[in-house]
């Protein structure tokens, strides 16, 4: 069977440019399908989000908790341009509820293999007590994560609309400078074949990463396989003869890059 090589090479370039009044999170991975980057400017008051999620069901991030509790401030992404100011309204793990006054705008919105990537920006303080104020002085800041197990259309069912045990989490995180830097790294994941049938090999560059996370879900974005290579010079093999023919989704993790690529188990 000829192989079909899909290569997804991302390069991240920082120029020398002074940033001196930007603070940032960087980017965190949350785990394969969820990441984020939060961006302070302290010459203009504003926040920028930037946000990645479960392109067909709600993800949401939450700020300054580590725990579901009550009047914890959160956006959620609930649709396909349906960007949510919301609160925990209660400690029983109650679904957020939108605040009366929408403070976040939208950016950017885009879907790549089944990822949505959002970037939305809103003031430091917006005068809603329900808000988290970021002009607050810290050098670390908590934060909650969830989506959902069920796609979009069944959001307003009770029983499948919740998150299930591990597609939540919490994280606290440190803010850095943004300075004068000048620094390229680059990566690069080949998977083949696909579509597959017995075993999926992955192979691994990066001028950086010492090791990667490897991930398989099925469409129900399960975790059906996953794998720590810690020898990026060796291919790295997934074993899919077992699984049921369908698509699947394989998320590789190295440093703080995240490729997330679309997978057909059949004949």
């Amino acid at each position: 069977m000829k192989k079909i090589l899909i290569a997804s090479l991302f390069s991240m370039v920082v120029f020398t440019t002074t940033y001196s009044q930007t603070t940032t999170t960087g980017l965190v991975v949350l785990d394969g399908t969820m990441s984020f980057r939060l961006d302070k400017n302290n010459t203009t008051s504003t926040v920028t989000l930037t946000l990645k999620g479960p392109a067909d069901r709600w993800f949401a991030i939450g700020f300054n908790s580590l725990i579901m509790d009550t009047n914890v401030d959160c956006v959620m992404m609930t649709g396909d341009n349906q960007l949510t100011d919301s609160y925990i309204p209660d400690a029983l793990h109650h679904a957020p509820v939108a605040d009366e006054t929408e403070d976040w705008t939208l950016v950017t919105n885009t879907v790549v293999a089944g990822i949505r990537t959002i970037t939305a920006t809103r003031a430091f303080t917006t005068g809603d007590a329900l808000d988290y104020d970021f002009g607050t002085p810290t050098t670390a800041l908590n934060f909650i994560w969830a989506y959902s197990y069920y796609p979009i259309y069944d959001l307003y069912d009770p029983v499948n609309s919740g998150h299930g045990s591990d597609n939540y989490g919490a994280v606290s995180v440190n803010f850095t400078t943004l300075g004068t830097i000048q620094n390229t790294t680059s990566y690069e994941v080949t998977a083949y074949p696909n579509p597959v049938k017995d075993v999926l090999h992955l192979s691994f560059s990066s001028n950086t990463a010492q090791k990667a996370s490897v991930l398989l879900f099925n469409e129900l974005y399960q975790v059906v396989y996953k794998q720590e290579v810690t020898n990026l010079t060796t291919e790295c093999s997934i074993p899919t003869a077992t699984l049921p023919k369908g698509v699947y989704y394989v998320a590789i993790k190295m440093d703080h890059f995240q490729s997330f690529k679309k997978i057909i188990i059949g004949n």
